[in-house]
């Protein structure tokens, strides 16, 4: 016996309102987190300064990925 479509609303009802709670846990502890830590990355917020909060944009990435070239001169003693 086929479902009527009011019993089978009802039952798509309950599996959402069950699923809400895990829904709302993963957005509260992971997608917002995540969209927070990335604007932050768009500025210059350090943990322990008392200067003011300023929007750098892509700076912060343009630094991490730039390469740079550091020459270092051997370390030598007195023999050469």
């Amino acid at each position: 016996m086929a479902a009527t479509p009011t019993r089978l609303l009802s039952s798509n009802r309950a599996g959402w309102a069950m699923a809400a709670p895990a829904v709302g846990l993963i957005l509260l502890f992971i997608i917002v987190p995540f969209f927070f830590a990335f604007g932050l990355s768009l500025t210059n917020q350090r943990l322990i300064s008392p200067n003011p909060t300023e929007y750098v944009g892509l700076q912060n990435y343009r630094d991490l990925l730039d390469f740079g070239v550091l020459t270092l001169e051997p370390l030598r003693d007195d023999d050469g």
